[in-house]
């Protein structure tokens, strides 16, 4: 899934309740960016998409997602 359709999923999901009870986890740093991984502990879906460029591709600019 592409992170961007994994962020429709975290809105249509915090459209739904009022907090989101859950963990986000992300991998290692490598050629593509890093992997990002939504774990819902009310639900228990889990989600994950790629970060173009990693978290650090985001220090001085805002994330191309």
């Amino acid at each position: 899934m592409k992170f961007t359709l994994l962020l429709g999923a975290v809105a249509a999901l915090a459209s739904r309740v009022t907090a989101f009870n859950g963990e986000m986890n992300a991998s290692g740093y490598y050629s593509n960016g890093q992997d990002i991984y939504l774990t819902d502990y009310t639900t228990g879906e889990s989600y994950s998409g790629t970060l173009p460029g990693g978290f650090n591709a985001c220090v001085n600019t805002k994330c191309p997602i």
